[in-house]
């Protein structure tokens, strides 16, 4: 974080954080493969299939949540808790801007 900046370490921090989470869909999917390749089914017949996709919906909501909470305890802890583009729209201009403000030709801003 503090040799490339916090964009460099958010990316990181997510990097992270998804590894450690893909594991519980991963097990998932290979228990349900291991188990439709034993009973002989395909994935358009297999009853397992459903189970599979409503797990995998409710884990990728969660995993929004734990993340979005993971992201705030960082900026927090960093000091940079204005650094994401979302939260930057909410906390207006830098306070420690020098110079003349104008309209971006690319943005219009």
């Amino acid at each position: 974080r503090n040799y490339y900046g916090e964009h460099v370490a958010f990316y990181f921090a997510w990097m992270d954080f998804s590894s450690k989470w893909i594991r519980f869909p991963g097990i998932i999917g290979l228990i349900v493969y291991c188990v439709r390749n034993y009973r002989g089914d395909t994935v358009d017949n297999c009853d397992l299939t459903p189970f599979v996709g409503i797990v995998t919906f409710f884990w990728a909501t969660i995993y929004n949540r734990f993340w979005e909470r993971e992201e705030a305890s960082l900026a927090y802890q960093w000091g940079s808790y204005a650094v994401t583009n979302r939260d930057a729209l909410f906390y207006g201009k830098r306070a420690s801007f020098k110079g003349e403000a104008r309209e971006s030709p690319v943005t219009g801003r």
